[in-house]
């Protein structure tokens, strides 16, 4: 990540460090090395990068990062504050956005009844074509994301630090966000609502798996499963396939800025694919090729299907991510009827 030196809160010289200049006359003159400069806390940095990503993450890290800073001296306290001020932003501008979406009347599924005839109608033999499944519900959508157990049982690099946070009718808001190419943060994070806050769909549900180590985090990743609600089977599949389209235009490399330009991630996006084991899920992975120390080469990998009236929407982040994306979509699959 890179920040521009003039007006930047996080340069500068480090806090509670000894000005430069002639020191006070106390006898003899003391030549000393000046002190090394303090080191940046980790925690805060993740504050400001998770406030995009995840925003509930973003604000936990960057509370974790003042009480770190407070107890070690080291810099970051602005880079941390602004990191959780970014945080509950979002999660104001996404819950605003979902207040906007819910009050949009949602399409008409309903088909007219068939006129009642006053002649009885001819016996007709029984039909081998199965009535169609029922379509998924709004009270069913927190049962289709996999369980922290179900998740760790898929991604044993997981440890017993990590938690599962649910979200009920929230997007991803991506004030301050940029991408070169344009539009493009979809490729990279699950629920952005500039996809979704327009479209058909009817209510969302998410379940986050991150852990508070951040070592354990840069090392074993994450993962975001998101189920979005549609009025029928039509709506779903038009939305993945729109997104798959975008995804086609975000493919090479692809520029992130954070906090309106104060700083750069760098990614290099794979073609857009079909997973082996599901030619229904469509996938597309990302490495970070720039960015904040100890994220360098992390895997990004973003995943989509659509069965029934619903939309998968998921993202795993990983040193290692392996097959996890794929095997945690297929799962959510195999719950929705159909």
């Amino acid at each position: 990540m890179t920040f521009g030196p003039h007006g930047d809160p996080f340069g500068g010289a480090p806090f509670g460090q000894f000005p430069g200049g002639q020191q006070p006359y106390g006898g003899p003159p003391i030549v000393t090395a000046p002190p090394p400069p303090a080191e940046m806390n980790t925690l805060a940095t993740l504050s400001l990068i998770f406030a995009f990503v995840f925003a509930p993450a973003g604000a936990v890290l960057g509370h974790l990062g003042l009480a770190q800073i407070k107890r070690t001296g080291q810099r970051g306290r602005d880079r941390a504050l602004i990191g959780i001020v970014l945080s509950y932003v979002f999660i104001v501008a996404a819950v605003a956005a979902l207040v906007v979406w819910a009050v949009r009347p949602a399409p008409s599924d309903t088909t007219a009844e068939p006129a009642i005839s006053g002649t009885t109608p001819p016996a007709t033999t029984s039909s081998s074509t199965a009535p169609p499944p029922p379509l998924v519900t709004r009270a069913q959508l927190p049962n289709l994301p996999l369980s922290l157990d179900e998740v760790k049982r898929l991604m044993p690099n997981l440890d017993e630090t990590y938690t599962a946070t649910d979200t009920s009718d929230e997007l991803n808001g991506s004030p301050g966000v940029a991408t070169v190419p344009e539009n493009c943060r979809p490729a990279l994070f699950a629920g952005a609502s500039e996809v979704y806050t327009n479209s058909a769909g009817m209510a969302t549900f998410s379940r986050s798996v991150t852990s508070p180590n951040v070592d354990t985090l840069l090392k074993s990743g994450g993962v975001e499963e998101r189920v979005m609600l549609y009025p029928n089977a039509a709506a779903a599949q038009a939305q993945a396939d729109a997104l798959e389209k975008l995804w086609q235009g975000c493919v090479g490399a692809l520029t992130q800025t954070l906090d309106y330009g104060r700083g750069t991630v760098r990614y290099q996006v794979d073609p857009v694919s079909r997973a082996p084991g599901d030619q229904s899920i469509v996938m597309l992975k990302a490495t970070m090729i720039e960015g904040p120390r100890g994220l360098d080469g992390i895997r990004n990998v973003r995943a989509i299907a659509a069965k029934s009236n619903v939309l998968i929407d998921l993202v795993v982040f990983s040193q290692n991510p392996g097959s996890s994306a794929e095997d945690i979509t297929a799962a959510i699959l195999a719950r929705i009827p159909g």
